[in-house]
């Protein structure tokens, strides 16, 4: 689809451009606040891992940290290089991928999937669904991470007027007007610790951690891809129970994204 092809060059030219993970941005409390009650000690050490969408390599390092045994690192842009750049201390762990997540070899096997903030970005994300449900083992689980409707309506409804511009101008200028919105996110993180502005929770737990190069990250991210969805509860659940995933859970990350869990 010319969408999907799209979303790839986006995140190519985005990810070639921020290639650090600097700060809690990179570390493994990030990934162990998005997994919430999923996670454990036992979830990842010695695990066998699929990261669907490895961008410049945060989430498989993280893993790797964690105590994963081998990660199949999975990226289709062109930021490719940069993922192997910055995963070159852990390069005996990882067979890396260059294919987009319903393109995975078959005779891969492993013990968990991992996609965290890349479903969102694809208008059809049941073929990618259905291939990590193909490679699992039997017993295995898929973790998904996706930005979630529900606790974001008032955001939604300001940015996604704000997107119709941002998604179609030039890395150049997206990246200015991303450092502009820096010193706004600044104060309004800081008023959201005394009060109870909209999406409180995840800007005291998450965003107000972040030094200024993750911000600018954050920003950018949400203003440079062509596609992006904001999944109901409802929504997210049926993403993985339609494809065969039983014991489906959900996890409500502070209140505005969802983390969602299904065994094979």
């Amino acid at each position: 689809m010319k969408q999907d092809k799209k979303t790839i060059n986006d995140f190519g030219e985005q990810w070639n451009y921020f290639t650090s993970n600097t700060g809690y941005y990179g570390n493994e409390d990030v990934l162990i606040d998005i997994l919430g009650p999923f996670y454990n000690s036992n979830l990842i050490q010695n695990k066998l891992i699929a990261d669907i969408g490895a961008g410049t390599g945060r989430i498989t390092n993280l893993l790797l940290t964690l105590g994963a045994k081998k990660v199949y690192a999975i990226e289709p842009s062109s930021s490719f290089d940069i993922l192997k750049n910055n995963t070159i201390e852990n390069v005996h762990k990882i067979e890396y991928i260059n294919s987009t997540g319903d393109s995975i070899p078959e005779s891969i096997e492993v013990d968990i999937v991992l996609s965290i903030g890349v479903l969102h970005h694809i208008p059809e994300p049941h073929s990618v669904i259905r291939k990590a449900y193909s490679i699992l083992k039997d017993n295995g689980k898929i973790i998904i991470w996706l930005y979630g409707r529900e606790g974001n309506l008032i955001y939604l409804a300001v940015f996604n007027l704000f997107r119709k511009i941002t998604t179609q101008i030039s890395h150049k200028k997206l990246l200015t007007i991303s450092k502009l919105l820096i010193a706004p996110l600044n104060l309004y993180g800081f008023l959201c610790k005394y009060i109870p502005l909209p999406m409180k929770k995840y800007m005291v737990n998450h965003i107000n951690k972040l030094d200024d190069d993750a911000k600018l990250i954050t920003i950018y991210d949400q203003l440079n891809p062509c596609y992006s969805k904001y999944y109901t509860r409802k929504e997210a659940i049926l993403l993985l129970s339609k494809e065969g995933f039983k014991n489906v859970k959900i996890y409500h990350r502070h209140g505005y994204s969802y983390t969602v869990q299904g065994e094979k």
